[in-house]
Protein backbone atom coordinates (compact mmCIF):
# COMPACT_ATOMS: atom_id res chain seq x y z
CA UNK A 1 0.00 0.00 0.00
CA UNK A 2 2.99 2.63 0.93
CA UNK A 3 4.77 1.30 -2.31
CA UNK A 4 1.22 2.37 -4.40
CA UNK A 5 1.03 6.05 -2.59
CA UNK A 6 4.73 6.46 -3.56
CA UNK A 7 4.11 5.61 -7.10
CA UNK A 8 1.03 7.84 -6.98
CA UNK A 9 3.24 10.79 -5.32
CA UNK A 10 6.11 10.53 -8.09
CA UNK A 11 3.88 10.68 -10.92
CA UNK A 12 2.46 13.36 -9.98
CA UNK A 13 5.89 15.05 -9.14
CA UNK A 14 6.98 14.13 -12.67
CA UNK A 15 4.47 15.57 -14.58
CA UNK A 16 3.62 18.84 -12.50
CA UNK A 17 3.04 22.05 -14.73
CA UNK A 18 2.69 25.93 -14.37
CA UNK A 19 -0.64 27.34 -14.55
CA UNK A 20 -0.25 29.22 -18.34
CA UNK A 21 1.61 27.87 -21.10
CA UNK A 22 4.33 28.68 -22.53
CA UNK A 23 6.15 29.41 -25.57
CA UNK A 24 9.18 26.82 -26.83
CA UNK A 25 10.98 29.82 -29.61
CA UNK A 26 12.24 27.58 -32.57
CA UNK A 27 10.34 24.35 -33.10
CA UNK A 28 9.42 24.08 -36.75
CA UNK A 29 8.89 20.12 -38.25
CA UNK A 30 12.63 20.31 -39.37
CA UNK A 31 13.95 21.47 -35.49
CA UNK A 32 11.82 18.61 -34.44
CA UNK A 33 13.25 15.64 -36.58
CA UNK A 34 16.64 16.50 -35.63
CA UNK A 35 15.65 16.85 -31.88
CA UNK A 36 14.13 13.82 -32.46
CA UNK A 37 16.91 11.98 -34.55
CA UNK A 38 19.55 12.83 -31.98
CA UNK A 39 18.88 10.13 -29.56
CA UNK A 40 17.33 6.97 -29.33
CA UNK A 41 13.51 8.10 -29.37
CA UNK A 42 10.70 6.65 -27.74
CA UNK A 43 7.61 5.59 -29.58
CA UNK A 44 5.40 8.90 -29.13
CA UNK A 45 7.78 11.10 -29.93
CA UNK A 46 7.13 12.57 -33.76
CA UNK A 47 4.48 14.92 -35.40
CA UNK A 48 0.82 14.53 -34.65
CA UNK A 49 -2.26 15.37 -36.55
CA UNK A 50 -5.50 15.84 -33.94
CA UNK A 51 -8.68 14.18 -35.31
CA UNK A 52 -11.12 17.06 -34.15
CA UNK A 53 -9.64 19.95 -36.39
CA UNK A 54 -6.34 19.28 -37.39
CA UNK A 55 -4.52 20.79 -35.08
CA UNK A 56 -0.52 19.48 -35.57
CA UNK A 57 1.83 19.19 -32.63
CA UNK A 58 5.35 17.78 -32.04
CA UNK A 59 5.93 15.26 -29.00
CA UNK A 60 9.20 15.75 -27.73
CA UNK A 61 11.44 15.82 -24.48
CA UNK A 62 11.75 18.23 -22.87
CA UNK A 63 11.69 20.26 -19.70
CA UNK A 64 8.73 22.44 -17.96
CA UNK A 65 8.95 26.07 -18.06
CA UNK A 66 9.23 27.62 -14.32
CA UNK A 67 10.04 24.24 -13.07
CA UNK A 68 13.48 23.97 -10.86
CA UNK A 69 14.05 20.84 -12.28
CA UNK A 70 13.54 18.84 -16.22
CA UNK A 71 11.00 16.09 -16.52
CA UNK A 72 11.66 12.74 -15.17
CA UNK A 73 13.30 10.37 -17.69
CA UNK A 74 11.25 9.55 -20.29
CA UNK A 75 8.96 12.59 -19.91
CA UNK A 76 8.03 14.19 -23.15
CA UNK A 77 6.40 17.59 -24.28
CA UNK A 78 3.41 18.23 -26.50
CA UNK A 79 4.11 21.51 -28.63
CA UNK A 80 1.61 23.31 -30.51
CA UNK A 81 2.88 23.20 -34.74
CA UNK A 82 -0.05 24.52 -36.56
CA UNK A 83 -3.40 25.79 -34.76
CA UNK A 84 -6.83 24.94 -36.43
CA UNK A 85 -7.88 28.34 -33.96
CA UNK A 86 -5.63 31.63 -35.04
CA UNK A 87 -4.39 33.84 -31.46
CA UNK A 88 -2.42 30.29 -30.55
CA UNK A 89 1.60 30.94 -31.82
CA UNK A 90 3.29 28.39 -33.29
CA UNK A 91 5.28 26.37 -30.07
CA UNK A 92 3.00 26.59 -27.58
CA UNK A 93 3.33 24.10 -24.80
CA UNK A 94 -0.14 22.05 -24.59
CA UNK A 95 1.27 19.92 -21.78
CA UNK A 96 3.95 16.86 -20.41
CA UNK A 97 3.36 13.55 -20.72
CA UNK A 98 5.13 10.63 -18.79
CA UNK A 99 5.13 6.84 -19.52
CA UNK A 100 3.35 4.14 -17.26
CA UNK A 101 4.10 0.57 -16.95
CA UNK A 102 1.93 -0.27 -19.55
CA UNK A 103 3.56 -0.58 -23.17
CA UNK A 104 2.51 2.34 -24.89
CA UNK A 105 -0.14 4.42 -22.42
CA UNK A 106 0.92 7.05 -20.76
CA UNK A 107 -0.09 9.55 -18.49
CA UNK A 108 -0.29 13.17 -19.45
CA UNK A 109 -1.58 17.12 -18.27
CA UNK A 110 -2.52 18.83 -20.65
CA UNK A 111 -3.98 22.40 -20.75
CA UNK A 112 -7.73 22.41 -21.35
CA UNK A 113 -8.29 26.08 -21.98
CA UNK A 114 -7.24 29.07 -23.87
CA UNK A 115 -7.03 32.72 -22.29
CA UNK A 116 -5.62 35.12 -25.27
CA UNK A 117 -2.42 33.80 -26.33
CA UNK A 118 -1.82 31.07 -23.72
CA UNK A 119 -3.24 27.83 -22.95
CA UNK A 120 -4.24 27.24 -18.95
CA UNK A 121 -6.13 24.84 -16.85
CA UNK A 122 -3.67 21.67 -17.08
CA UNK A 123 -5.92 18.15 -16.27
CA UNK A 124 -4.75 15.00 -16.25
CA UNK A 125 -5.21 12.26 -19.10
CA UNK A 126 -4.20 9.10 -20.11
CA UNK A 127 -2.84 8.61 -23.73
CA UNK A 128 -2.73 5.32 -25.37
CA UNK A 129 -1.02 4.80 -28.68
CA UNK A 130 -1.98 1.56 -30.99
CA UNK A 131 -0.56 -1.40 -31.86
CA UNK A 132 0.91 -0.44 -34.97
CA UNK A 133 1.77 3.42 -33.31
CA UNK A 134 0.14 5.44 -35.77
CA UNK A 135 -2.32 6.69 -33.80
CA UNK A 136 -3.00 8.45 -29.90
CA UNK A 137 -6.33 7.95 -27.90
CA UNK A 138 -6.93 10.53 -25.03
CA UNK A 139 -9.30 9.79 -22.48
CA UNK A 140 -10.08 12.44 -19.69
CA UNK A 141 -9.35 11.24 -16.23
CA UNK A 142 -11.85 12.27 -13.42
CA UNK A 143 -10.66 11.84 -10.32
CA UNK A 144 -12.86 13.37 -6.74
CA UNK A 145 -15.97 12.67 -5.63
CA UNK A 146 -19.00 12.65 -7.79
CA UNK A 147 -23.20 13.06 -6.40
CA UNK A 148 -25.70 10.83 -8.25
CA UNK A 149 -28.79 13.11 -7.00
CA UNK A 150 -31.23 10.29 -9.35
CA UNK A 151 -30.27 7.96 -5.96
CA UNK A 152 -32.58 10.82 -4.06
CA UNK A 153 -35.68 9.62 -5.74
CA UNK A 154 -37.88 7.05 -4.32
CA UNK A 155 -37.12 3.42 -5.98
CA UNK A 156 -40.09 3.14 -8.45
CA UNK A 157 -38.80 6.16 -9.88
CA UNK A 158 -34.83 5.23 -10.40
CA UNK A 159 -35.17 2.93 -13.28
CA UNK A 160 -37.17 5.00 -15.33
CA UNK A 161 -34.73 8.53 -15.49
CA UNK A 162 -31.13 7.33 -16.74
CA UNK A 163 -27.98 9.47 -17.68
CA UNK A 164 -27.38 8.61 -21.34
CA UNK A 165 -24.26 9.42 -23.29
CA UNK A 166 -23.04 5.76 -25.21
CA UNK A 167 -20.09 7.81 -27.20
CA UNK A 168 -16.81 5.63 -26.38
CA UNK A 169 -14.09 6.92 -24.72
CA UNK A 170 -11.48 6.97 -26.36
CA UNK A 171 -12.22 8.33 -29.85
CA UNK A 172 -10.38 11.80 -29.69
CA UNK A 173 -6.69 11.66 -30.35
CA UNK A 174 -4.20 12.02 -32.84
CA UNK A 175 -2.92 10.20 -35.59
CA UNK A 176 0.95 10.37 -36.65
CA UNK A 177 2.18 12.22 -39.42
CA UNK A 178 6.25 11.83 -38.70
CA UNK A 179 7.81 9.40 -38.52
CA UNK A 180 6.05 7.22 -41.26
CA UNK A 181 4.61 3.63 -39.55
CA UNK A 182 4.37 0.27 -41.59
CA UNK A 183 0.36 1.27 -41.07
CA UNK A 184 -1.52 1.54 -44.32
CA UNK A 185 -2.31 5.56 -45.35
CA UNK A 186 -4.60 7.14 -43.62
CA UNK A 187 -5.95 8.12 -46.99
CA UNK A 188 -6.38 5.76 -50.11
CA UNK A 189 -3.99 6.62 -53.25
CA UNK A 190 -5.75 7.05 -56.52
CA UNK A 191 -4.69 5.25 -58.95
Amino acid sequence: MASALLLGALAAYALSLPARSWVEPGLTPSAVQVAVGAHPATLVEGIWSATDRGTCVAIVRGHASGASRSLAPGCCLMVLMRSASAGLPSGTVMGVLAPTAREGVYDAQLYTRRSGRQLTAPRRFTLQLSTNGSRLSATEVHTGVAVDIWRLLPYPYRSVVRNRDDRQRNLDGFVRLWPATAAPPLTPRQL
